[in-house]
């Protein structure tokens, strides 16, 4: 790579930008390690050993690609999980009154994200 074009990359965003881009970084490093902290007591697909925004984004692409249906639930599952892994975490006693909900939720978008899952392979 020439030094005009690294000089053009930095330059590419303004120093505003770049922080900005930093903090939802780090934004979301703290979302997932908070997240990885309550991972037992919260339902994980079949082969996520850890939750992680890449593994959860590769998932979705290939499911948006093969299976819009399993897309739509994924999305669901993901968005009730970590509702409820940060209604675990941070919720006070009237949040945490909304667990079973949360949990059902939950269920039900896990089980029809694995029968989808069942009925590809």
């Amino acid at each position: 790579m020439k030094f005009r074009e690294k000089v053009f990359l930095i330059t590419l965003f303004s120093a505003h930008q770049r922080q900005n881009l930093l903090m939802l970084v780090v934004a979301i490093l703290i979302d997932y390690w908070e997240l990885n902290r309550v991972r037992e007591q919260i339902p994980k697909l079949e082969d996520e050993k850890t939750i992680n925004p890449v593994t959860e984004l590769w998932n979705l692409i290939k499911s948006l690609i093969k299976d819009r249906r399993r897309f739509g639930n994924l999305l669901y599952f993901y968005r009730e999980r970590r509702d409820l892994s940060f209604t675990m975490i941070h919720g006070n006693i009237v949040a945490k009154n909304r667990l079973p909900v949360l949990m059902t939720n939950i269920q039900k978008y896990y089980q029809a994200v694995t029968l989808i899952a069942a009925h590809l392979f």
